[in-house]
């Protein structure tokens, strides 16, 4: 309690007693907070694993998926990524504190979908049969909950995809929403061609150049010739780069990806 109460997660009223800040959210059972900590806090060892695998490459920055920094700190297995670790059995809590902090990042402040780009022009099209909105590793929905409350105007079928045991998890998505069970590193399935966007929010960084490729190029094979891609990323200035920004680069080099 005394750690706690220097860092501001309590106030310490007198001798054994205590009340809360605004920071116990951190601690609290079921928090989303929480489970940004445990997420980020898990990956601090393969920070401390950066200046070896980087003596180890030639100071050369990571360019692979499947050798990491990451996977140097936890051993996951050269065929392995920190997404397969959290598939295997017993790591049922990081992966769902992962999918938690994915629905907290970087969210619009009024909870919309990007209020600044034009959905309603853009992504126009008459045909209801047809899919208009894939939210590619679109984790539990959070997203394409936000796109379907702002345009219930545009006609198409919405879908969120990601790994079957993850939209199995999205127990709070519509029913007009379809769930697909799928790995974006295997060709996209027929349900999706032809569809008018793909939605990628976030994905990008968690990967390399060369795994980068394959996600996109696994898209590019099934879009139609209005088809389009939405990426949404942090973009990172050339000079006076943000600190949290600059922490989450680092973060990313453990999986061997990056923000751009």
């Amino acid at each position: 309690m005394r750690l706690l109460v220097s860092n501001k997660f309590f106030v310490e009223e007198g001798p054994g007693k205590y009340s809360t800040t605004p920071l116990t959210a951190a601690l609290a059972t079921g928090s989303h907070l929480k489970a940004a900590v445990l997420h980020i806090t898990h990956l601090y060892h393969a920070d401390a694993c950066i200046p070896d695998f980087l003596a180890a490459s030639g100071y050369a920055n990571p360019s692979d998926a499947f050798d990491t920094p990451g996977e140097r700190a936890f051993d996951w297995g050269k065929d392995s990524t920190l997404f397969d670790f959290y598939r295997r059995p017993g790591n049922e809590r990081l992966a769902d504190a992962f999918n938690k902090t994915m629905e907290m990042q970087r969210g619009s402040g009024d909870g919309t979908f990007m209020s600044d780009y034009p959905a309603l022009q853009r992504l126009a099209q008459k045909d209801s049969e047809r899919v208009l909105f894939v939210d590619v590793g679109g984790s539990l929905g959070h997203q394409i909950k936000k796109f379907a409350n702002m345009y219930p105007s545009l006609p198409g079928k919405l879908v969120l995809e990601d790994l079957p045991e993850v939209v199995g998890k999205a127990t709070d998505v519509p029913e007009n929403i379809i769930k697909l069970g799928h790995d974006f590193f295997k060709p996209q399935p027929d349900a999706v061609k032809n569809a008018k966007a793909f939605y990628l929010r976030t994905i990008l960084h968690d990967w390399p150049e060369k795994q980068a490729r394959q996600i996109l190029s696994g898209i590019k094979s099934v879009m139609a010739d209005d088809s389009v891609v939405l990426i949404q990323e942090a973009i990172l200035p050339e000079t006076g780069v943000h600190e949290f920004e600059a922490k989450m680069d680092l973060h990313m080099m453990n999986l061997g990806a990056m923000e751009r």
